[in-house]
C-alpha cells in the first residue's frame, strides 16, 4: 500500500457543520497544490524535507477534515494560478509530480453553524492547437526487421514468448514483440541506439540480451539476408527460483488492472503444462501505512475491473495478503488445484526502491516462487 494517495477522480466533497441553511454564506477558502496525502506525519515530514531537491518549497498540514497530512507546495487565494501550478508540476520531465492536484478548502475543523466547501480539483492539460501554416513532413523514422528466436535450450522446440524492447539511454520502453515472429522496430530516440530485449514468459527463466541498434553485434546475434536474428535459449524455473510477475492492480485494491490478463492466464497454462509444480505467490507493497482496501464482493469473478467491489480499510500486509489472494483464485477458477499453492504477505517489508523514490512503484508487486518442479 503506498505511504501517500493521490486522487484520480475529481469530486466535491462538502461537509456540513451542525446545520446546512440558504441564510449561512459559504466560507471561501484558499487554494493548495498537493504532492503527497500521509496518513503517518513522520513520511510526510520526509517528503515535505524532499522539496528544495526539487526547487521547491513544500510544507505540510493535519486536515482534520479528512485525517490526513497533506504536503503542498503553493497556497493561493487564485484557482488559475494554482491549477497552472499543477499542470506545470504534472509536466515536469521526471514524472515526480505527475499525480499533483488542487485542493480547495480547509484543514481545519469547521465552527459550529458555518458551511465549509472541500474541493478537489484535479487539472487536465489543454490540448495544443496545432499551427497549420507551419506544418512540416515528419522525418521518417528508421527501421529494421528484428526475429526474436526464443527456443527451449534442451530440445530446442520453439516456445510462445513475450519479449520486451527497452531504450537504454531514457530507460523507455519501445514496445513488447511476440517472439519467433518477424517484426519492424523504430530507432531508439537514445543517442547509442542500445537497447535491451528481454524474454518474458511464465515458467522459464528471463534471458536479456544488450543490443546496439545501429551496430548489432554479439555472439546471440546473426544477419540472415536484412533481418536480426536474436537468439534466446530458455530453461524451465526450478525449485527456489522467485521472479517478479508482470502483475498489476488498480490503487489501493486487491483487483487487477486488464493489462495483468496475459501475465495470470500465461501463468496457469505453465501450471497445467507442469503438473508437479507448487508455487508461493508473494505479495508486496510500497511502505507499510494503513489505508483503505477495494475487495470484489464474495463470488464475483470480475478479477480485471472495479466492478462488484466493496470497500474496507486494514494494514499493508493485509493488502498484500488480499492481491496474492485474489491471484490464488483466479488460478483456482482456471482449474488450479489450490493446494499447489501458498499465498506469503510481505506488505512493505522488502522494497526494492525507497518508498520516496520515483521508481517507488515498482515496490508493489507480486512474485512468484518455485516450491516444488
Amino acid at each position: 500500500m503506498k505511504a501517500f494517495y493521490f486522487l484520480a477522480l475529481a469530486m466535491s466533497i462538502s461537509f456540513l457543520g451542525f446545520s446546512q441553511s440558504d441564510s449561512i454564506p459559504p466560507v471561501d477558502q484558499p487554494y493548495y497544490v498537493v504532492v503527497g496525502v500521509f496518513s503517518i506525519p513522520k513520511n510526510a515530514m520526509l517528503w515535505t524535507k524532499q522539496m528544495p531537491k526539487y526547487q521547491l518549497k513544500g510544507k505540510y498540514e493535519m486536515n482534520f477534515n479528512k485525517g490526513l497530512h497533506y504536503v503542498y507546495v503553493m497556497k493561493t487565494n487564485d484557482r488559475t494560478q494554482a491549477i497552472d501550478e499543477a499542470l506545470r508540476l504534472r509536466a515536469r520531465p521526471d514524472s515526480t509530480f505527475s499525480d499533483a492536484w488542487v485542493y480547495h478548502g480547509s484543514f481545519k475543523k469547521p465552527e459550529p453553524g458555518v458551511v465549509v466547501t472541500n474541493t478537489v480539483i484535479v487539472p487536465v492539460a489543454p490540448k495544443p492547437v496545432a499551427d497549420t501554416t507551419k506544418l512540416q513532413k515528419p522525418k521518417e523514422l528508421e527501421k529494421k526487421s528484428f526475429l526474436f528466436k526464443v527456443t527451449r535450450k534442451d530440445d530446442g522446440t520453439e516456445v510462445k514468448s513475450e519479449v520486451i524492447v527497452v531504450d537504454v539511454d531514457r530507460a523507455k520502453k519501445i514496445g513488447s514483440y511476440e517472439g519467433n515472429k518477424i517484426v519492424e522496430i523504430g530507432r531508439p530516440e537514445g543517442k547509442s541506439g542500445s537497447m535491451t530485449v528481454t524474454t518474458h514468459m511464465p515458467g522459464y527463466r528471463r534471458i536479456q540480451h544488450r543490443v546496439n541498434f545501429v551496430n548489432p553485434s554479439g555472439d546471440s546475434v546473426q544477419l540472415q539476408d536484412s533481418v536480426i536474428v536474436l537468439s534466446f535459449e530458455l530453461t524451465r524455473l526450478q525449485k527456489g527460483d522467485v521472479e517478479v510477475s508482470e502483475i498489476y492492480f488498480f490503487r489501493d485494491a486487491a483487483i487487477m488492472r486488464p493489462e495483468s490478463r496475459y501475465e495470470v492466464t500465461s501463468l496457469a497454462e505453465m501450471m497445467k503444462e507442469n503438473p508437479r509444480y507448487k508455487i508461493r505467490i508473494h505479495g508486496h507493497t510500497n511502505g507499510n501505512a494503513r489505508g483503505r482496501i477495494i475487495y470484489l464482493k464474495e463470488n464475483a469473478e470480475e478479477w480485471f475491473a472495479l466492478k462488484n467491489t466493496k470497500e474496507g480499510s486494514g494494514s499493508a500486509k493485509e493488502l498484500s495478503e488480499q492481491r496474492a489472494e485474489i491471484v490464488k483464485k483466479y488460478l483456482v477458477s482456471q482449474g488450479i488445484d489450490p493446494k499447489r499453492m501458498e499465498v506469503k504477505a510481505w506488505g512493505g517489508k522488502k522494497p526494492i526502491y525507497d518508498i520516496l523514490s520515483p521508481q517507488a512503484q515498482s515496490n508493489v508487486r507480486v512474485e512468484i516462487e518455485i516450491l516444488q518442479n
